[in-house]
């Protein structure tokens, strides 16, 4: 009944107040059923349509035929149509991101940026009751409890309350045309698998049971909203820093989630996060995409990755050293050897090292043994009990020999690294100044 599919939409409009009436709306596109679904109602309903398509470069020819299919579709009905092309590899390459992670992203972005540039408030997406329940059992395997919302931002879903054999009825009975879409059938994702096995096997031992799960994800989000806004109200001002104090309570773990979870920290990176925070591991860091959290001795600090981090330099037995290099290395003779010169300069053996040397950032679990303490100790612990400035620990570096850290670089020299007097052969090794 496809007049009935048009009556959901309407009751889920309404419902959620997701567009005033005859409201201007820019409708993200594949080409897939989904899309041409919501297009097409949408537009039955009188609202004022553009379209948006985006190419993430991902499926070859494929995606130039999707292009030019939505293309040929916005034509042939007189619809605006904005096509935007987006680097997903690039992105996921540079960030660390999985691909699926990249392309949504970029499309987000992407379709924001349309918008601002249209002046169009309402960006819909063809999200539907099915997606929803995927999403439910996937953010349930991954230790979350999180859904589809039918508005986040921007954003608007007005297929929230449809089943897929909904749109896939309505599609046929209006005579749509869409693009199949060869990896929505891939079992390598976890999603499909889901949507082709779970989810027939839920219907076959309980008919019904989509609706069921759909009317509970229903109320799961309703409950969600309301709880979200009160975390919100908690989390208002604490942007960079989120005190410890506010994570040991009884709500903590869900400010943490909502706190970190939107910018690509996964559930399993948190709980690691809060057993670091009950160990009381100060200085452990956690990173997800362009971000990074660290456990710091009041709170969790939050601040990006600097895209201008020190590059690694490898150092061989020629010692030729880049003039941008942030360190300068020389062979001597003991003559020269002055060990009071100051922690910004390393006096090593030559004959103890093994070339060749890796100057590059501290990592967390890096760990030294410093002359005069008699054991190893964690570079961490050496920069905190230093009481190092954040900035300035996030910029340390060290000087690596084999898998032996020989000099925490302005800081402490390894035991059995220093130079002597009667070493055959000494390093000076120093920090250039800025």
């Amino acid at each position: 009944m496809p007049w009935a599919m048009l009556d959901d939409v309407r009751l889920t409009v309404r419902r959620h107040r997701l567009l005033p009436e005859n409201a201007a709306v820019l409708v993200a596109v594949s080409g897939g059923l989904d899309s041409m679904v919501l297009l097409h109602a949408l537009r039955k309903q009188w609202y004022r349509c553009e379209v948006v398509h985006i190419d993430h470069g991902l499926r070859g020819a494929e995606s130039d035929a999707d292009r030019r299919f939505v293309e040929e579709h916005c034509r042939e009905q007189d619809i605006l149509c904005h096509v935007r092309a987006v680097d997903v590899q690039a992105l996921a390459s540079q960030q660390g991101l999985s691909v699926q992670m990249a392309a949504r992203e970029l499309r987000y972005e992407a379709l924001k940026k349309v918008a601002l540039a249209t002046g169009i408030e309402h960006i819909a997406l063809a999200h539907h009751r099915d997606d929803a329940i995927e999403t439910f059992f996937l953010e349930l395997m991954r230790g979350g409890t999180g859904t589809i919302p039918a508005r986040s931002g921007p954003f608007v879903r007005p297929l929230i309350g449809v089943g897929r054999a909904a749109i896939e009825a309505y599609a046929k009975e209006q005579g749509l045309t869409w693009r199949e879409d060869a990896s929505n059938a891939d079992p390598k994702y976890l999603r499909n698998r889901v949507r082709h096995e779970l989810l027939p096997l839920l219907e076959d031992l309980a008919p019904g049971v989509r609706k069921v799960l759909g009317r509970s994800i229903d109320r799961s989000r309703a409950l969600q909203v309301v709880a979200m806004e009160m975390i919100d109200a908690k989390l208002s001002g604490h942007r960079e820093a989120l005190p410890l104090e506010m994570i040991r309570q009884q709500d903590g773990p869900l400010l943490l989630h909502r706190w970190l979870r939107p910018i690509g920290f996964h559930p399993e990176q948190l709980e690691k996060l809060l057993q670091a925070i009950d160990d009381e591991r100060t200085g452990a860091i956690f990173t997800a995409g362009s971000h990074r959290a660290m456990v710091d001795r009041e709170a969790v600090l939050l601040s990006a990755i600097p895209a201008d981090a020190p590059p690694e330099h490898r150092i061989d037995t020629d010692l030729a050293v880049p003039s941008d290099a942030p360190f300068s290395c020389e062979r001597c003779d003991t003559a020269s050897l002055d060990l009071n010169e100051g922690p910004s300069t390393a006096w090593l053996d030559e004959a103890s090292l093994n070339f060749p040397l890796v100057f590059r950032p501290w990592r967390q679990g890096d760990r030294m043994r410093p002359i005069g303490l008699g054991g190893s100790k964690l570079i961490s612990d050496i920069l905190i009990d230093a009481k190092v400035p954040r900035p300035e620990k996030e910029r340390t570096l060290v000087l690596v020999s084999g898998d032996r850290i020989v000099w925490l670089a302005g800081h402490r020299v390894a035991e059995g690294a220093q130079a002597k007097p009667n070493s055959a052969s000494v390093l000076r090794v120093a920090l250039r100044k800025a």
